[in-house]
């Protein structure tokens, strides 16, 4: 019995803290993830019984925000720190900077926070400034948008790599961005292929000259 409830409170905080973890459900599969969830929480937390079990879901909720609050703030550390150690701000200057470009166009709002910061974060890597990526960066989140992508790390430097590096290999400036944005919006009307399969290839070919 001993054993049943230590699995119960184990398997509990595992699939509560997946459950949290993840972003609201889109697919049938990703529904039929979360209601499994919810209902393998439900058995592990009721083998310990009405009191024990409260108390342990309870315990198992505050504990997941927890993990995940400390998770999510180091997240932003980095990010900030990051923005900030190849731009020459402040990490505190930095910080209002991305606050400055989430407000600054309706795309960026759109993306939230934590993904204009992420762009921002590419573009800075990327060895671009404070002001070009104040240039670029509203152009590349309404082109993610436009197109559908996924806002998530993978997409959001596959998409910056790609349109940062057609800026530099045409000697195009930040101000063009919108230029090479409808240039690849033409060619994804004009092509079978889909918008990612178009960045990818031309991030696959530029990486290659």
């Amino acid at each position: 019995m001993i054993v049943l409830e230590v699995v119960s409170i184990v398997t509990g905080y595992l699939v509560l803290y997946y459950f949290i973890r993840r972003k609201v459900p889109n697919t049938f599969v990703e529904w039929t993830y979360n209601i499994i969830s919810v209902v393998l929480l439900v058995l592990a937390v009721a083998t310990l019984g009405l009191l024990w079990g409260s108390i342990v879901l309870v315990v198992l909720i505050l504990g997941t925000f927890l993990v995940s609050g400390i998770q999510m703030a180091a997240t932003w550390e980095q990010i900030y720190t990051d923005i900030a150690l190849h731009t020459g701000l402040e990490k505190d200057k930095s910080k209002q900077f991305t606050k400055e470009l989430y407000q600054s166009h309706k795309a960026c709002k759109a993306t939230g926070l934590l993904s204009v910061s992420r762009v921002a974060q590419r573009l800075a890597e990327r060895n671009r400034t404070p002001n070009e990526i104040r240039q670029m960066l509203p152009h590349i989140t309404m082109f993610m948008i436009a197109h559908q992508f996924e806002i998530n790390g993978k997409n959001i430097n596959k998409v910056v790599d790609a349109i940062d590096s057609i800026l530099r290999m045409f000697g195009y400036q930040t101000t063009q961005t919108q230029r090479v944005v409808d240039v690849l919006t033409q060619v994804d009307l004009r092509s079978p292929a889909s918008a990612d399969e178009l960045v990818e290839g031309f991030r696959t070919f530029l990486d290659r000259e």
